[in-house]
């Protein structure tokens, strides 16, 4: 079973314009409005692939019912801790060119949700099982608040994939079985400068322990550690819709892959190809035939 956990989630507002221009008016071309979250865009990626999960976390009770409406469209179990109050709301603006500004806001949680939250998941805390926890901290909880949930999650003999930025990333990561940083968040847990070379990356990789470490590169494509081997995965050549939730489907594919026993290039190809399919403007009822046909199309490189 995969179960996500998603401690911050928002409303987000995906606007779409041709030509995003500084201190000029942009007229918008369309918007779109849908229950996000990190760990509740994993599940949503995951029903493209026809794979069951479950989506745990906070909702906040003003507007738990579209998040909870919107998951059971996509058959996707809702359990969350519901808080009294309303959502956070994310402004994604982007352009037909590829570029994207977010303004996001951020939720207020106590430290007793916490506390709610951690006996909620025992249940699901099944050896085998995959966690996935991933986003960032809402307002009012520590920074350890994910290192807990990862040796929670670890004790009952799970698998925990961690998706996440800053102090609560560089606490927890060692523990856990699979980590997805894009570059930023890379460099900062290592001695590494942002701009430092794809190689300088490829060193670093070898001195962690964790089983996978995918690094999501955006243009130059992406960098996966399985255990001792390191593989490079040239990007696409696509028309991009937007790049919000790229990281959530490598997330999606890499928990698939774990789960349906796929040997690691199926997984490092489910994985790239699910973030680069989520990234166009696709429809789900082609979308079976799109992905399997960018698995082929994705050049691996075992280094």
């Amino acid at each position: 079973m995969i179960v996500t956990i998603t401690l911050n989630p928002a409303i987000d507002y995906h606007v779409y314009v041709a030509d995003l221009k500084r201190d000029k008016t942009n007229v918008m071309a369309k918007k779109e409005i849908c229950c996000g979250g990190k760990g509740i865009n994993v599940n949503k990626a995951l029903s493209l692939l026809k794979e069951n999960s479950v989506a745990t976390g906070f909702l906040f009770s003003n507007d738990s019912s579209l998040f909870e409406n919107e998951l059971n469209d996509k058959y996707i179990v809702s359990d969350f801790v519901t808080i009294e109050g309303s959502t956070r709301t994310n402004i994604k603006i982007n352009d037909q060119n590829g570029n994207l500004i977010e303004i996001n806001e951020n939720n207020q949680v106590e430290k007793k949700d916490f506390i709610k939250l951690m006996k909620k998941i025992d249940k699901y805390l099944i050896k085998d099982n995959i966690i996935v926890i991933s986003g960032s901290l809402p307002k009012g909880l520590s920074e350890d608040s994910y290192l807990k949930l990862c040796l929670k999650a670890k004790e009952k003999g799970c698998q925990v994939i961690l998706d996440s930025s800053k102090k609560s990333l560089a606490l927890a990561y060692e523990y856990c079985d699979v980590i997805k940083p894009n570059k930023e968040e890379f460099v900062s847990i290592t001695d590494l400068e942002f701009d430092c070379s794809t190689e300088d990356i490829i060193d670093k990789l070898k001195e962690f322990n964790n089983e996978i470490v995918a690094v999501s590169l955006g243009e130059q494509g992406a960098i996966y550690k399985y255990k001792k081997d390191i593989y490079k995965v040239k990007p696409l050549a696509l028309k991009i819709k937007s790049t919000v939730g790229a990281g959530d489907a490598m997330v999606a594919g890499i928990s698939y892959g774990i789960k349906n026993k796929k040997n690691i290039e199926d997984i490092i190809r489910y994985s790239s190809a699910l973030a680069s399919l989520i990234i166009t403007d696709f429809d789900r009822d082609s979308f079976e035939c799109k992905l399997e046909k960018l698995k082929t199309e994705l050049e691996i490189e075992r280094l």
